[in-house]
């Protein structure tokens, strides 16, 4: 453990982490490019790459995001039982 003597994982880590000067947790937040993360996730400074895989088709897990770079559609699971649902860009 780092900051604990009684680790309950692996690796048990016990207050803020920083990771190569870019990845940061604060406070259970996740900030990439930013030493402060207010939210769950915060990117500062670049952009976010979602993966083209799924193409917003097929099965999908409630909250799943995936661009369809065939016709410029972002989609996003809205269930697995409505699947996904897009919006398309221009």
């Amino acid at each position: 453990g780092i900051g604990t003597t009684s680790p309950s994982e692996h690796l048990t880590v016990t207050g803020n982490v920083s990771l190569n000067s870019t990845v940061y947790v604060r406070a259970g937040n996740v900030g990439i490019g930013t030493t402060g993360p207010q939210s769950l996730l915060e990117v500062a400074g670049g952009q976010i790459r979602i993966n083209t895989t799924n193409g917003c088709s097929g099965a999908c897990d409630k909250g799943d995001i995936a661009w369809n770079e065939s016709n410029n559609k972002i989609c996003v699971c809205v269930d697995t039982s409505n699947g996904w649902k897009s919006v398309t860009l221009s």
